[in-house]
C-alpha cells in the first residue's frame, strides 16, 4: 500500500484489508514521504501484520510499490492504493483463484468507483477471462492495480514498476507480465476505486496522453514485437484522449488489428469462448479506431469480415459478436468527431477510464 498523504483515507483503506476472510497476510504500508499525519494514523492501528516502511524522498507510486515489493514475503502480493477499499472477500476469492490456476500470472476483479464520501458512482465488470484479458491488455490497462494480485515471483522477475513514468507504471509492467504469461480478471466486484479531487497519485500532468502512448508502444513492442508510432499508439489506446495522430496512424492501427487473428497470439486462446471473447475484443478495438477516424469505415468492415471468414475464427460468431458488427457499421453516423474520446463509444460495462489508476 503506497500511501503519500493520505490521512484523509488511508485508514480506511488499512480497515479494508484487516477486515479480510482470508486473515494469512502482512500489510506493507509504505509512506512515500508524507508531510501530514499519514505515519501517526498508520502507528494507531496495533495489528502485528502490519509493517510500516518509509522511502528515501518522493519516488511516486511506482517507486514506492518496488520498496514494499523489496520487503514482501509472501508467496503472493496484492496491491491496494491508500484510497481505495478491498471488500472483505476479496484476498480470500483472488488467492483460490490462484491456487486452482496455477498458470495464472496475474488477477484483476471488477471494481466499483466512489466518491470521497463512498457513494457508488458506477461499477465495472468487464472484461473478464483469461486471453481475451491478454489481448485488451495490449491497449488498455485492464486491471486496477489496486485490484491486482499477482506471485511474487513473476513480480520480482518481470519487475520492477519503471518510476520514470508519471501515469501507466502499472499498465506498463502488467504488459511486461502479459507478454510472457496468462493473466486473468474475474468478473466479481471485490473492492472500490476513490474518484476525488484530491488524490496525490492522480494522473494530471499536460503531457498524460504522450506518456500513456509511450506505455501502449511499450507493450505492444513486448508482445508483438512490433514497434508503433506514438501516433498509432494514441488511436490502439483507449485512455488517449488526444487528437495528435494522423490518417497514416490510424490505417497502421487498423492493420495491426487486422492482422492480430493470424499471429501467434491467437493461440492464448484455451477454447472456443475465449476466442470469441477474443473476437469480440478485436471488432470493439477496431470500433474505436472507426471512431476517431471515419474514413476508414468501410476498410474497417472489410478487414473484420476477411478475419470472421478465416478458418480459425469460424466459431466465434455469436450474438455479442454480431452486436459489435451492428456498432461498426454504424460507427460513423454518431461522435464520429475527430478525437472523441472513446469512452463515449465503448461497450456497456467496458472498464475505459475506470482503471487508469491514480499515478
Amino acid at each position: 500500500m503506497p500511501a503519500y498523504n493520505a490521512e484523509d483515507y488511508v485508514s480506511f483503506a488499512i480497515a479494508s484489508i484487516l477486515g479480510q476472510s482470508f486473515t494469512d497476510f502482512e500489510l506493507i504500508v509504505v509512506d512515500d514521504g508524507s508531510t501530514d499525519s499519514t505515519a501517526a494514523i498508520v502507528a494507531n492501528f496495533d495489528d502485528t501484520r502490519i509493517r510500516y516502511a518509509q522511502t528515501r524522498g518522493r519516488t511516486g507510486p511506482g517507486g514506492a510499490r518496488n520498496v514494499g515489493l523489496g520487503l514482501a514475503r509472501g508467496t503472493y502480493v496484492a496491491f491496494l492504493d491508500a484510497d481505495d477499499l478491498a471488500y472483505p472477500k476479496r484476498l480470500a476469492t483472488q488467492y483460490a483463484y490462484m491456487e486452482a490456476q496455477p498458470k495464472t500470472a496475474l488477477l484483476g476483479a471488477g471494481c466499483d468507483v466512489i466518491d470521497s464520501a463512498g457513494t457508488v458512482l458506477a461499477t465495472f465488470t468487464e472484461p473478464s477471462g483469461t486471453a481475451s484479458v491478454r489481448l485488451r491488455m495490449l491497449f488498455d490497462n485492464v486491471i486496477s492495480t489496486s485490484l491486482a494480485f499477482a506471485r511474487r515471483d513473476v513480480l520480482l522477475d518481470a519487475g520492477p514498476f519503471d518510476g520514470s513514468f508519471t501515469v501507466g507504471e502499472d499498465h506498463e509492467l502488467w504488459g511486461r507480465i502479459a507478454s510472457r504469461f496468462p493473466i486473468a480478471r474475474l468478473p466479481g466486484v471485490l473492492g472500490a476505486y476513490r474518484e476525488h479531487g484530491t488524490g496525490t497519485y492522480r494522473a494530471g500532468s499536460a503531457d498524460a496522453d504522450a506518456v500513456r502512448a509511450t506505455v501502449v508502444r511499450r507493450v505492444i513492442e513486448s508482445c508483438l514485437g512490433v514497434d508503433v508510432s506514438p501516433g498509432t499508439a494514441m488511436v490502439l489506446g483507449s485512455a488517449s484522449r488526444s487528437s495528435d495522430y494522423t490518417l497514416e496512424d490510424s490505417v497502421t492501427a487498423l492493420a495491426l488489428l487486422q492482422v492480430l487473428p493470424l499471429s501467434p497470439v491467437w493461440l492464448w486462446a484455451d477454447g472456443r469462448a475465449e476466442q470469441r471473447a477474443m473476437t469480440r475484443v478485436l471488432i470493439d478495438k477496431t470500433v474505436g479506431v472507426v471512431y476517431r477516424e471515419p474514413r476508414l469505415h468501410k476498410e474497417a468492415l472489410r478487414s473484420v469480415a476477411g478475419a470472421l471468414r478465416d478458418a480459425r475464427l469460424r466459431g466465434a460468431w455469436d450474438c455479442a459478436t454480431l452486436r459489435l458488427l451492428v456498432r461498426l457499421a454504424l460507427a460513423p453516423g454518431r461522435g464520429s468527431q475527430r478525437g472523441a474520446p472513446l469512452t463515449a463509444c465503448g461497450p456497456a460495462g467496458s472498464e475505459v477510464a475506470g482503471t487508469r489508476g491514480k499515478s
